[in-house]
């Protein structure tokens, strides 16, 4: 999903999809390298990350392999499937994909075109694409609460995590800001413009 619409809709193949703008060593984030070797050129060619694979510390070059049989996966009709579910839960889940679908989603398969780091759950958020592809699902939430805000702008539920102990997320669930801004509830960021964040997608 990251890359939907005009950088993607050229790509058939991991060849094809490193034509995308995103992917160029000037104006984008850099390449890939094939069996997941550092990112060959770009901005973050030299960029060095402390943390994974998995939950180990480890000092290594950023690094990409770039997967195009998640492409069917990232395409504008499954974009349209997700935001026609009818309740957040079945929207959450269409969207998330495994472990809680048999097969990926928007979410997962992002992730997973990507490779390398991308592709870890400890690791993941050291790529600055993680960003892009997590600001464009916001995106989709965003415009799927807008299609009927008076029952969905403020409509959450599901557990707090993949692992138990489960708890019920609610709208008082506490949001810890590790020092970089107030602590908040879940209830003050369901709005990106109700105050405590301030931005729109056009």
């Amino acid at each position: 999903m990251l890359l939907l619409r005009a950088f993607l809709a050229p790509a058939h193949s991991s060849t094809s999809l490193l034509r995308s703008p995103v992917f160029d060593p000037k104006t984008g984030f850099g390449g890939a390298a094939p069996n997941g070797d550092p990112v060959p050129d770009g901005p973050f060619s030299s960029f060095n990350l402390t943390y994974g694979p998995r939950n180990t510390i480890n000092s290594h070059r950023l690094t990409r392999n770039l997967n195009a049989t998640f492409l069917p996966f990232l395409s504008e009709a499954q974009v349209l499937n997700t935001t026609k579910q009818p309740t957040f839960e079945r929207f959450w889940t269409e969207i998330e994909g495994r472990p809680l679908t048999s097969g990926p989603k928007l979410h997962d398969a992002g992730h997973r075109l990507i490779g390398g780091d991308m592709s870890d759950t400890y690791s993941s958020s050291g790529d600055p694409l993680f960003f892009l592809h997590h600001a464009n699902l916001d995106r989709i939430w965003w415009g799927w609460q807008m299609e009927d805000p008076k029952r969905r702008l403020y409509a959450i539920s599901g557990r707090s995590t993949y692992q138990p102990p489960f708890k019920n997320v609610t709208l008082d669930w506490p949001l810890s800001m590790a020092g970089v801004a107030p602590h908040a509830r879940i209830r003050d960021v369901m709005d990106i413009a109700g105050g405590y964040m301030c931005y729109r997608y056009v």
